[in-house]
């Protein structure tokens, strides 16, 4: 009797077994697709990560630094340089130029924007301005501020 139920169990399991071979058996099948993108995304990138104003006093102008401005992206964009993450008042004295645009046509920083195509590149002059009527009584020494390269879409 214990023969036959073993002989039973291995044939269930043989039966098992092969059910599952023959079910998971088959043909694969690729698919393939060609997708044109129809999506539109804002991208920017600055040629540069750093900028230094280098050794000033109250009442100097710094020199003018070249920050450029690489629209990567497929739409065209308005750009705000904005200040943040700043850790001393005097970068709020932080003005920007057109490149090539009027020697004194500087504005803060905030109120100056630039228009820019999709791969299309435009430039700007920062300086630091401590021509200010704020007083300085102490040295300001590893002072640092952030500047966002904001991008909007033109619509």
């Amino acid at each position: 009797m214990r023969w036959i139920g073993i002989v039973l169990l291995a044939g269930c399991f043989l039966l098992t077994a092969s059910a599952l071979y023959f079910v998971t058996a088959g043909t694969i099948v690729t698919l393939t697709a060609n997708v044109s993108a129809t999506d539109t995304y804002t991208a920017i990138e600055t040629d540069v990560d750093y900028v230094g104003f280098g050794n000033l006093r109250k009442g100097d102008i710094s020199q003018e630094q070249k920050v450029c401005v690489n629209n990567t992206g497929t739409t065209s964009v308005t750009v705000t340089p904005l200040l943040q993450n700043s850790t001393s008042w005097i970068f709020n004295n932080v003005q920007v130029r057109k490149f090539g645009g009027p020697v004194n046509s500087h504005v803060p920083i905030g109120q100056y924007n630039m228009n820019l195509t999709s791969g299309a590149q435009g430039c700007l002059w920062l300086r630091l301005n401590l021509n200010v009527t704020t007083p300085i009584y102490q040295d300001i020494v590893g002072s640092r501020a952030e500047v966002m390269m904001r991008a909007l879409p033109i619509v």
